[in-house]
Parts: structure tokens; sequence; C-alpha cells
């Protein structure tokens, strides 16, 4: 999975139908309505210290651009980190786990998919907020719809986005985002780890913010949409490998960070506990007592200079690991009446450790070696019945 290194306010999509509480709420003081992008985003700032805790070091610069300005920034922050033959060898190997089909062009989905849910970033290398204008954000009438359904509650998302990216500038002042890591490209499953951890803190605390006393009955809500990895338009029929894997943070992210907090007995101010100790894979995301309990950390497989052992013309051209996470959704992408899609999760859980190698010859036929470990011989058993 592709890293930017941005960290996001994916769209929400949520629509009409998902009984979300339509309770009434009083309206914001009007004065702030005609404030100016600045003040605004100085009041959200104090706003992101009274909920979450963080105090803030400096003025955060925030910039409101068109959405298609928005993408074409995005688009040459991707070619940076993967250009057109990069792409190509990470689409040729996942094509040949099944995850995503043959003929799909991987460089051009992935910016179909951010270019559909980015709804604003917080860069940590620039420190600079970048927002969609309001009004000039080019979504679906799906998403058009949305928004204006959550108007009517009183939720406004161009308030809940600024919040959330306003609390990833509370994390970068204090934490130094850039420090993470994140552009590992041989352990995606940590990456989506330790960003299930500060994608579901900004989360936490933009829902808290927007949502005021509804959040408690909505919340569990807005993450199993998350999980479902709905996108509008075109990007809604690319492979759940990318989708899911996109909304990943957001969804078991959130859940993530509430448990913990539940478990903990602890405030939001208490999340920050979790910045010097990240759970280490997806995993401990998914099961959050293997974190907070008996801690389950994973086993870090490697494997020999594959290569050198299969000789001319094989040679590697990526390694990574899966995590339980994307083992759950290979096995889902064969799923039958024998594997249900419970089953395949059942298979997956148990998951101890993996890692991949992915090799082409000279004619760019690729082939893998994968080696998976487990916590017990049942579990192994398991994963390979199914």
């Amino acid at each position: 999975m592709t890293r930017l290194a941005l960290f996001a306010a994916a769209t929400l999509l949520l629509f009409p139908g998902t009984g979300l509480p339509q309770e009434e709420k009083k309206p914001e003081a009007p004065q702030e309505e005609k404030a100016p992008k600045d003040d605004k985003a100085a009041k959200h700032q104090q706003d992101v210290v009274r909920l979450r805790g963080l105090e803030f070091k400096t003025d955060v610069t925030v910039a409101a651009y068109t959405k298609p300005e928005l993408v074409e920034f995005l688009k040459a922050e991707f070619e940076k980190e993967l250009p057109k033959e990069k792409a190509g060898r990470l689409q040729r190997g996942l094509a040949k786990f099944g995850l995503i089909p043959a003929d799909l062009d991987l460089h051009d989905a992935f910016l179909e998919l951010l270019g559909s849910s980015i709804a604003g970033f917080y860069h940590p290398k620039t420190k600079e907020l970048r927002l969609i204008k309001p009004g000039e954000g080019g979504g679906n009438e799906e998403e058009e719809q949305a928004k204006e359904q959550f108007k009517k509650m009183g939720i406004d998302m161009d308030k809940i986005t600024l919040v959330h990216e306003l609390t990833h500038a509370a994390q970068d002042q204090n934490f130094e985002l850039s420090t993470l890591p994140l552009e590992d490209e041989t352990n995606d499953d940590l990456i989506m780890a330790v960003k299930a951890v500060v994608e579901g803190d900004a989360s936490v605390v933009g829902w808290k913010y927007g949502l005021k006393f509804m959040f408690e009955a909505s919340i569990g809500l807005i993450n199993e949409a998350y999980k479902t990895g709905m996108f509008p338009g075109k990007a809604g029929q690319l492979p759940a490998y990318m989708r899911k894997g996109l909304a990943f943070p957001y969804g078991y992210g959130t859940d993530f960070c509430l448990t913990y907090l539940k478990s903990t007995q602890g405030e939001l101010k208490d999340l920050s506990k979790l910045y010097e100790d990240f759970p280490l894979s997806s995993e401990q995301i998914l099961h959050p007592e293997k974190y907070t309990g008996e801690r389950d950390n994973p086993m870090l497989l490697t494997l020999p200079d594959l290569s050198a052992l299969f000789g001319d013309p094989w040679k590697e051209t990526f390694q990574n690991v899966h995590g339980e996470f994307y083992v759950k959704l290979l096995l889902n992408e064969f799923h039958t009446k024998a594997l249900t899609e419970e089953r395949a999760g059942q298979a997956a859980e148990g998951w101890d450790g993996d890692r991949y190698i992915v090799l082409e010859n000279d004619k760019q036929a690729p082939m893998y070696v994968w080696v998976s470990t487990w916590d017990s011989k049942e579990d192994a058993r398991e994963f390979y019945e199914a």
C-alpha cells in the first residue's frame, strides 16, 4: 500500500440512511460563521487544546484550495513516492497474489482513490494544513447530498475536517510525525498500525468536536461505515485491497483509540501515551486486547537472498508484510461457500508474523515466496486449510 507522508481527513461516505441520531442541537454563534478563515483556525486550535489536551507551540499555517488544486499537489507528491515504473512492479506482484486485477493501472488507481476521498491534509514536512475551499469541493452528487444532510442535523463537515487536521498539526508539534516509521517500504503492516493511532486520534477529536452530545451514539456507526471501504464514483469500483486499506486507519484506528481509553479508564489527553509505545501490527489494532492486555507483538521474519537462491534471470522487485488485516482480505478474495467471510476472518486470526518477497524474470513474469508464522499449530493449520 502506498504511504504518502501526509495526514488526511478522508471524506466520510455516510449517506442519509445510516441512522445517525436526529436530535436537535443549538446553533453555533453566528459571529463565527462570519469570521475570517485565519480566525476560525485560531479558534479551532483552542478547541483542539480543550478536547485533546495538546498545546500548540506555534500557529498553524492554513491554506485553502479548490479540489483540483489539492489533487494536483497530491499527484506531484505521489509521483515522488510511486513513479510509474515502481507502480508497475507493485502491480504485477499484488496481482500475482490475486489482490488486484492483472490489468489494473495501479498508479492511476491510487490517484483516483486519493482524489475522490481527500477532504484535506496536514503535511509534516511543509508544516502546512491544506483544505478544500468551501463550496469548491468538486464532489459528486452523493457526497454533496450527504454534507447537506449533515448540515440539517447541525453537523458541519468542513469544521470537523479543520479540527481533524489541526489535531495532526498538534501531534506533529508535540511528537514530530516525520520521525515515525511511515516510510519503511518493507513493512506495510507496521505502517498501518502507526497510522491507525495517528488518524484514529485525530478522528476522535474531530468527531467529538462536531458531534458533541451525539458522539457516543453515533461514532460506532461512523466507524462501521469507514470499515466498508465505500467510496464514491470510480473509486468505489477499485479492489478492496486499496479501498479498505486506505480506510483502515479511520474506522479501525478510531475504534482502537476508544477501546484503549476505555480499557485504561483514560481521557483523551491519555492518547499521548500511545506515541511513546505504538502498537506494532494491524493484529493489535483489530484486537486491542493484544496490545492493552497480554502483549502479543509480531514476529519479525526475514528471508535469505532469493535472487541468489533462484539465480538468473530472477531478481527481487520488492518485499513486504501482509499482516492479519491483509491476510483476511486476501482470503476473502477467494471465498467460496466453504470459505465464508466469517471463516476467512477466523483463519486470519492467530497470525504472528509474515513476510513475502516478489521476484521477476527478464520477461517481467512475477513469482512470490511467502512465509508466515502463527500463534499455535492449530492456528497455522486453520490458515493452511482455509
